[in-house]
């Protein structure tokens, strides 16, 4: 359907979508023209009225192997992230969910069906996708094992080990690219932690935030708040700040 453009990885989210690809930028921004285009027509034969004028693409050119290996791993992280209830390896809508998952592999090698035409027409309403032969379906959609370079996306990596420290600890290259792309990024309490320790290590030589004297522990949860993201009720169980103290501190609703 679109030529020159390979799927690294992808992870749907309520309002957007986190896409790594390879290709030219023209084939790029045509694939994401088709992509929307095809999104239109669905809510329309759904009979779902929705807006997509706003849905644009935003794109980030990717410098070197470090720098793609840094948004694949952003781009599988935001999958679960958002969800306490999900893993690395159980966000179902996206690819995350498939690199260094030998068992995920296997099963799709075992159970996963060839699309056939009627289902690809049904799914699109058109007939664009007629000439893709090579879908198959697992679970009731189509496993992104069947049309994501996974394996040459896992290559970035030394191994699987490397691959869940980067999605699972290497909080900073997380927040440089939120920055770039102008997104906020969500950080978990242990994650918050851990970085709370580490600023209280360096700037006040103390190890437990909770422990700093007031003026620390407010300069601490001004870093915490304005660099990473940090609302006040995570600052309130990490610092042990009291809220109102945070409400007067950063003038807005409690969070």
């Amino acid at each position: 359907m679109s030529s020159g453009v390979a799927i690294l990885t992808f992870e749907l989210m309520d309002n957007h979508i986190h896409v790594t690809l390879y290709g030219s930028e023209e084939d790029i921004r045509s694939f994401f023209t088709l992509f929307k285009r095809h999104l239109a027509k669905w809510h329309k034969c759904i009979g779902r009225a929705v807006d997509l004028s706003g849905f644009n693409c935003n794109l980030r050119a990717l410098n070197s192997a470090l720098d793609i290996k840094n948004v694949l791993s952003y781009n599988n992280r935001n999958g679960f992230l958002v969800n306490p209830n999900e893993t690395p390896f159980s966000y179902k809508w996206g690819a995350g969910c498939y690199f260094f998952n030998p068992d995920a592999k296997q099963r799709y090698q075992e159970k996963a069906t060839r699309m056939t035409l009627a289902q690809r027409r049904e799914i699109l309403h058109s007939h664009a996708a007629d000439k893709i032969e090579h879908l198959k379906m697992l679970d009731g959609y189509v496993c992104p094992l069947s049309f994501c370079d996974i394996d040459g996306a896992e290559k970035y990596y030394r191994n699987a080990s490397n691959y869940f420290y980067e999605i699972s600890r290497n909080i900073e290259s997380q927040r440089l690219i939120a920055q770039e792309i102008g997104e906020s990024i969500c950080y978990s309490d242990d994650e918050l932690f851990r970085i709370a320790v580490s600023l209280s290590k360096q700037g006040y030589n103390q190890s437990s935030p909770s422990l700093l004297p007031q003026t620390a522990k407010t300069e601490l949860a001004c870093r915490l708040h304005y660099d990473w993201g940090a609302t006040k009720k995570q600052l309130c169980r990490i610092i042990k700040l009291p809220i109102g103290l945070l409400d007067a501190l950063f003038a807005s609703p409690q969070r």
